[in-house]
């Protein structure tokens, strides 16, 4: 995102200066990286727009795994564009954006990944009354639900982002995580206490 940063303001001083080849060429870096940059920091956009209370809990957890899987879609872009800038010159520094967008992509896709499928979140003292052997001493618990099988379930150590939706987005690696059998159980328990009412 630094080097986008960098091309954009080269191409500001050649505008200024009228090198219209080096604006060219720079043009096209500039227009094929900021629709990737875009979807790379969405999940901070939304967290900042989620936090107003305007959209539903449905809404805002459909917009979250979206803005996941096009977080890794994106950084595999880039890794794609610094890969090839890298074969053209200056490998060093190309080639180390490239491995930096590689690990932004796992991070994506290890989020989407465990924000995909039947899972939520719910305050830690609950789940630990439930399940004693989740140890999270931070506030929320989130959960992925296997039916008949152990949970997997994480508690975000730094920085979770969009807390409002039920698929927060905690990148890799600032969770503790784990599998709990008994978190299975309590929430079939729930399930079937809710299913009399």
């Amino acid at each position: 995102m630094l080097a986008l940063v960098k091309i954009m303001w080269q191409s500001m001083i050649a505008a200024a200066s009228g090198e219209r080849q080096l604006i060219k060429n720079n043009a096209k870096l500039v227009f094929t990286c900021f629709p990737a940059i875009c979807f790379i920091i969405s999940p901070f956009i939304l967290s900042f727009i989620s936090g107003e209370g305007i959209y539903t809990v449905k809404t805002l957890s459909q917009l979250s795994v979206a803005s996941q899987w096009l977080g890794f879609i994106s950084s595999l872009v880039m890794v794609m564009v610094f890969s090839f800038y890298s074969e053209r010159g200056k490998k060093f520094w190309n080639t180390g954006c490239a491995v930096l967008s590689l690990i932004l992509a796992f991070i994506f896709f290890d989020s989407a990944m465990f924000n995909t499928g039947e899972n939520g979140s719910a305050n830690s003292i609950f789940i630990q009354s439930i399940s004693p052997d989740v140890k999270c001493e931070r506030g929320m618990v989130i959960f992925k639900y296997k039916k008949g099988d152990e949970s997997e379930w994480r508690c975000p150590t730094s920085i979770a982002m969009m807390q409002e939706s039920g698929k927060m987005f905690i990148p890799w690696p600032d969770y503790e995580d784990g599998k709990s059998k008994d978190l299975t159980k309590g929430i079939d328990k729930l399930q079937d206490e809710f299913k009399d009412k």
